[in-house]
């Protein structure tokens, strides 16, 4: 910057000579440097992001898969009218299965709008064509359907009877007035949760060979 002068020897206003070339290369050197830095802030909080939803997703595939078994099982033998199918059987059967039990129960559904109509569901975990691990839901006699992945299994530990004892379930037994089922959940991952499913409507529960 120079200082221009008159005619008549008086100073006149400063004049602006620009940025020079050496002031423009360190400008952008020093944005460069500030890009990088926030780029890489950027790309390590990414990357923690998507390590901590790795990281939780194991548990938050057994938390909705204890929700809707507890939702479900719960409501075995549940009726609000008597019914013929009342004596039909066990509203409970456990299968053993590979991924440990298969759980089939039945139940007057009057949840929904309409009239209330029986239900029988099987839960059990297995692995789907690709190898992914599975629980699956099984309306009456229709096909599979996924309901939450990442179950590799679903094992009955014990069964809550009416004077409140954990009784294993055995092969071959057949258990009235059940008060509870005990589950235990594992993930694909090795987490495992372990859940107590309340039965109101205390069903009899037949565990198969």
């Amino acid at each position: 910057m120079t200082v221009g002068s008159s005619r008549n020897g008086r100073a006149t206003a400063p004049v602006s000579a620009g940025l020079t070339l050496v002031e423009v290369l360190v400008a952008l050197a020093v944005s460069a440097v500030v890009l990088g830095l926030v780029g890489s802030l950027l790309g390590s909080a990414r990357a923690a992001s998507t390590a901590q939803a790795m990281a939780t997703q194991p548990d938050r595939a057994l938390d909705l898969a204890a929700e809707l078994l507890t939702e479900e099982i719960g409501l075995a033998a549940f009726r609000p009218w008597r019914s013929l199918s009342e004596e039909n059987g066990p509203e409970v059967v456990l299968t053993p299965v590979a991924s440990g039990h298969a759980v089939q129960l039945s139940f007057v559904d009057d949840r929904l709008e309409g009239p209330a109509v029986e239900r029988s569901l099987t839960f059990d975990a297995r692995e789907d064509g690709d190898g992914a691990h599975q629980l699956y839901r099984r309306s009456g006699g229709a096909s599979r359907q996924p309901l939450v992945s990442g179950i590799a299994a679903v094992v009955v530990e014990s069964l809550v009877t009416a004077s409140g004892e954990l009784v294993e379930p055995v092969a071959g037994a057949l258990h009235s007035d059940v008060r509870g089922l005990v589950l235990s959940l594992e993930g694909e991952s090795g987490a495992s949760r372990l859940v107590i499913v309340p039965t109101g409507a205390r069903p009899t529960v037949e565990v198969r060979e």
